[in-house]
Order: structure tokens, then C-alpha cells, then sequence
């Protein structure tokens, strides 16, 4: 049996996710409301996925997935969009699932069997730096991102959910975007964005590219 640990302040989605897998022998699911919440889950249950919703007050849906990030890696994650966000032209995320609200109860299931079995066909992959960014973009988020690895760190500075500054080292723009992508296992960090960020060394090449048109597409390390 599977262990799928939503995290949603709405109860009126916590009732629809559990009354989608209700009778679904395969899953058991445990609801939680908070960040807190969420952390006595993952030590308590043998995850196998986790469903977060990003309206959590005080980005703490975010604050989630950066933990899943730092510390469980290794569990699949699906995301769920705030309503008012209208995102159906955007593509699945390749690393993260990805869910639009309101829900519908009658293909949640499916949604999700579907997104754990193209995890098992293909190599399973933890939730990366570029996942994370994907996430941030889909979002529209403004804040500043540190990552780090080892004695080695840096940051990306976005606006609006678009990279307009990267610094790690003495690199600046592409090329630190292209270092930090090729760490193994980073560490993240999200905070908010400092006031004005320069915006003379943007981030002006293939990294606009990724968010071109409000598409979302963070290239694999090394392209």
C-alpha cells in the first residue's frame, strides 16, 4: 500500500482527494493542513507520494517542497496550482506532477497512477534544482533562490517567476546558471526578494528561453 500525504489547507480538497481513493486499496491517504503537519507525516508514514497545494498561507507550500528537496528527495511530488491561475496550456512538469485546481474527483486517481507509472518507466528522479525553478516559474513567483553544495554556493534572483539575475562565484548570468545546474545534490533555499535587483547582468539567453511565453522548460545540466 502506497501512503499519499496531502498537504492543503482546504478541506474541501482534502475531502475530494480522499474520497477519490477511498476505494482504492492500492493508496491510503493521510491529510494534513501545515508545513508542521507535513513534517510529522513524512516521519510517521512511508511516503510514497506527496500531493501539496501551492496556496498554502505563508508560502508554505513552498517551504515543503524545499524540504522534500534538502532532506526526501527520493519521493515523488505533484503539485497543485491555486484556482485562480490559468494554466491549461502549460505541459506536465517532467519532474514534478502537476495539478490544476478545482479539482475533479473522478480523474485525480487516474492523474496520479498516471504520473507514478511515467516515473517507473523512465530512471525515477528526485526533486532537482530544475524542478524547483519550473515550479517557481509556473508560479510566477518573485524571491531569491540560494543553493549550495559543499564550500560552493550561489543564487538566482527571480521576478515574477523569470531568472533575471544568477551569481555563484565570480560567475555571473549564464554561466552560473550552468554551474549551479550541474551540482548533484544542492541545497535550497527560498527567501524573499531583496528590494530593486539590478537588472543590468539579466539573465538575457537560453534561460529566458525557459520561460518564454509563460512555458516552462528547464533544460537538463550541461545543454
Amino acid at each position: 500500500m502506497k501512503t499519499l500525504l496531502l498537504i492543503d489547507d482546504d478541506s474541501q480538497a482534502r475531502a475530494q482527494v480522499s474520497d477519490a481513493f477511498a476505494a482504492d486499496p492500492e493508496y491510503a491517504v493521510v491529510p494534513v493542513a501545515t508545513y508542521e503537519e507535513a513534517l510529522w507525516g513524512l516521519e510517521e508514514y512511508p511516503v510514497g507520494v506527496v500531493l501539496v497545494s501551492l496556496g498554502l498561507a505563508e508560502r508554505q507550500g513552498f517551504q515543503v517542497l524545499l524540504y522534500l528537496a534538502n532532506c526526501y528527495p527520493e519521493v515523488p511530488v505533484m503539485v497543485m496550482s491555486q484556482s485562480w491561475e490559468p494554466r491549461d496550456e502549460l505541459p506536465v512538469l517532467p519532474g514534478v506532477g502537476h495539478l490544476r485546481k478545482p479539482l475533479r474527483s473522478t480523474a485525480l486517481a487516474a492523474r496520479v497512477r498516471g504520473y507514478l507509472e511515467g516515473l517507473d518507466r523512465r530512471a525515477r528522479r528526485s526533486l532537482a534544482l530544475r524542478d524547483f525553478l519550473q515550479v517557481l516559474a509556473l508560479e510566477r513567483e518573485t524571491c531569491l533562490l540560494s543553493v549550495g553544495e559543499g564550500r560552493r554556493g550561489g543564487e538566482f534572483h527571480l521576478r515574477q517567476g523569470e531568472v533575471v539575475q544568477a551569481l555563484c562565484g565570480k560567475a555571473r548570468g549564464d554561466a552560473a546558471v550552468k554551474e549551479m545546474l550541474s551540482w548533484g545534490h544542492p541545497w535550497l533555499r527560498m527567501q524573499p526578494a531583496p528590494v530593486a535587483p539590478p537588472l543590468a547582468n539579466r539573465v538575457a539567453t537560453w534561460v529566458e528561453r525557459w520561460l518564454s511565453g509563460g512555458r516552462v522548460g528547464v533544460p537538463e545540466s550541461g545543454q
